[in-house]
């Protein structure tokens, strides 16, 4: 019969009782619904200051391609140097432009895919029996991480945070979890029970119990605490969800960071995104690797609003042929999904 280790491990860790401090010292707003939204406020900001500088440019745009009256030709052949000059610089502004809210997009995106996962998390905490719906991609990724970090340990942070964000958010709702599950009276009543019928049976810290060696009234035991910890088990479930959470957005939020390092360091240019987190891989631990890839699903499956944009007008611009395809940043060959 196996009882989970969470007796142990809540009991003596010292840096659990850090992160409850930090849960108490962090305002009760800073919550990931509001970290996650003011992300996603932050860049419909942009995207609409972005809107109202390329305007001039779109219009200078169509005043260029209006010159060029032959559609069996290309725009720049049939504009004089000058104006074939300047239309490169204006395509060249409105890229850079278009690959910063492409950049920015997917940032929401992922801080929307994380609200969304946690909110499967707490699903799931209300029902462990239930299973996420085929159409709930968030949360079907949340039981693939499930499955792929089965021993993952819910870890305190000590660090103090000087604002909400959804890393912190993410660390507070986790030390709540933690905290209820070490308050939970059952602990403190049958966590030297276990202890006892461990060391009768020669069972180490980490050992689960063999159902054949145990008395009827020691498995009547176990079965019985079993059923009163199941709470406390399942807010170590939820804090182990949130870790995995916690651990995905930060993969997500490096490859943010690496994004416009590529775009400061090689150029406005979609090809190039990916270049430096690539180059960083080799650093990654096993989870972190894993992490990576399981961000490029994401990124596959739930392509964020720009994408999406890019995707449809793709088409309409190359039916037209009336403006360059430097407008439009060109995809990453697929077999490489980081720079997507």
């Amino acid at each position: 019969m196996k009882v989970r280790p969470l007796l142990a491990k809540t009991l003596s860790s010292a840096a659990v009782l850090s992160t409850v401090a930090l849960a108490q010292a962090q305002p009760k707003t800073c919550t990931v619904e509001a970290a996650t939204f003011e992300i996603y406020g932050h860049v419909v900001d942009i995207e609409g200051r972005s809107a109202s500088a390329m305007m001039p440019l779109i219009d200078e745009l169509r005043a260029l391609t209006a010159k060029a009256k032959d559609p069996s030709r290309s725009v720049g052949a049939q504009l004089s140097v000058h104006d074939s000059q300047r239309f490169m610089e204006i395509a060249d502004q409105i890229k850079s432009v278009r690959l910063s809210n492409f950049i920015e997009s997917g940032h929401s995106r992922d801080a929307i895919v994380v609200q969304q996962m946690f909110k499967a998390a707490w699903a799931l905490y209300s029902n462990p029996s239930a299973f996420p719906a085929d159409t709930d991609l968030p949360g079907n990724f949340l039981m693939v991480m499930r499955v792929a970090f089965p021993n993952v340990e819910a870890q305190a942070v000590a660090t103090s945070f000087p604002a909400c964000t959804v890393e912190s958010a993410l660390a507070i709702a986790e030390a709540d979890a933690e905290t209820r599950a070490i308050n939970n009276p059952a602990i403190a009543r049958d966590f030297p029970i276990v202890q006892q019928l461990k060391a009768k049976y020669g069972i180490g810290p980490s050992g689960v119990f063999d159902p054949t060696r145990l008395t009827p009234e020691d498995t009547r035991t176990l079965r019985r605490i079993q059923l009163a910890m199941q709470v406390a088990i399942q807010e170590e479930g939820l804090a182990k969800d949130i870790q995995n959470i916690l651990d995905w957005w930060r993969m997500a939020n490096l490859v943010y960071e690496t994004r416009k390092e590529d775009v400061a360091t090689y150029g406005p240019d979609i090809r190039v995104l990916g270049n430096t987190i690539e180059a960083q891989q080799n650093t990654f631990d096993d989870r972190n690797k894993a992490m990576l890839g399981l961000w490029a699903k994401v990124n596959e499956k739930i392509p964020s609003d720009e994408m999406k944009l890019l995707n449809a007008m793709a088409p309409a611009i190359d039916a037209a042929g009336t403006l360059d395809k430097r407008l439009l940043p060109a995809e990453k060959d697929s077999s490489s999904q980081i720079g997507h």
